[in-house]
């Protein structure tokens, strides 16, 4: 055991190169004698460049061997546990052929100036999988440095533009803190393909772009734990959050959700999807059947906003967003529900 750390920006300014530093520091500080120890840069750099090398090396022989493969996480609709979406991350296969989460090549892939390459690779494993499975749905989360990136999007509209049958049930998500004019050019952008954009934690107040708006999950995780020691106004946020979506016609997503005590409270807020490991977490094959059921709401919640029309470019005219299907699957639920009462 031992004591070991490393202080950005001083020692790193990138969270990969930042971990690197640390697990240097923690490797001299299990040394007999070094209980504790601060990075030394002096020592730490020829690691460092090390692993950046052997990171780079790793991601352009993952990307030439074709060794990147996509998970499936589903996302629940709120009304009844049924599969709304699936959320998508990116694995790489070993040598042997297993497979193991492929964050850690994205995460050094972005200061590498790769990431591109790799969310370009995961855009086109998503468009087999819909190609392969009409009735699928695909949430694909997008590095908030590609989605900035003017070459990336018109990657990825060329690889959409022509495919409204697929890009209907494609979503891309990425984070909120994309400057606002790049988070605008690739809503734009993908309206003109007819795929959706997911705003990846979103709160109220920023108005954003996206068709669907997924709050934070620390804050999340929070606001559930806080709730559950009778805190007042703990989801407050979670709640603004549900109904500025409804008001504007979006979808709201929150997660994790671990019990179903959670899924009651964020349904009582009105938020319209869920996720999260009560529902099941990642795995190589999407789930084809609902993920959790649960019980239909109760006649008399308030009905959402009508949805704006977004045009999606099919042949034939027909409206095949996530966004609109979603909301007419919410529709039904609730006119089932409201026979049965």
């Amino acid at each position: 055991p031992g004591c070991a750390g490393s202080l950005a920006p001083h020692h790193a300014r990138t969270p990969a190169a930042l971990l690197a530093a640390s697990e240097d520091a923690l490797a001299t500080a299990r040394r007999p004698g070094t209980p504790l120890t601060i990075f030394d840069p002096a020592n730490g750099q020829p690691s460092l460049r090390s692993l950046t090398a052997r990171s780079a090396a790793d991601i352009a022989a993952a990307l030439a061997a074709n060794r990147f493969r996509l998970s499936f996480r589903p996302v629940v609709a709120g009304e009844d546990g049924s599969i709304a979406i699936h959320e998508t991350s990116l694995d790489v296969l070993d040598a042997e052929g297993g497979r193991t989460s492929a964050r850690h090549l994205t995460t050094l892939a972005e200061p590498l100036g790769v990431v591109r390459l790799i969310d370009s690779r995961a855009l086109a494993l998503a468009l087999d999988v819909l190609a392969a499975d009409p009735e699928i749905r695909l949430l694909v989360p997008v590095s908030h440095v590609s989605a900035g990136d003017r070459r990336w999007q018109l990657e990825a509209t060329a690889a959409l533009v022509g495919r409204g049958d697929l890009a209907g049930r494609l979503v891309v998500a990425i984070s909120c803190r994309l400057p606002a004019e790049a988070m605008d050019s690739l809503a734009n952008s993908l309206r003109e393909t007819g795929a959706g954009l997911a705003l990846a934690g979103a709160v109220a107040s920023e108005s954003p772009t996206g068709e669907i708006l997924v709050a934070d999950p620390a804050l999340t995780g929070a606001a559930l734990a806080a709730a559950k020691g009778a805190r007042a106004g703990a989801l407050q946020p979670l709640a603004t959050l549900a109904t500025a979506a409804r008001a504007a016609g979006r979808i709201s997503v929150a997660g994790p959700v671990d019990a179903p005590e959670d899924a009651e409270a964020l349904r009582a807020l009105g938020i319209d999807w869920l996720w999260g490991p009560l529902f099941g977490d990642f795995s190589p094959l999407p789930r084809a059947h609902a993920a959790y059921r649960l019980e239909p709401k109760a006649a008399g919640v308030a009905e959402p906003a009508g949805e704006p029309e977004i045009p999606v470019g099919r042949a034939d005219g027909a409206s095949a967003t996530p966004l609109s299907r979603a909301r007419a699957a919410l529709e039904r639920a609730r006119a089932a529900v409201s026979g049965h009462t």
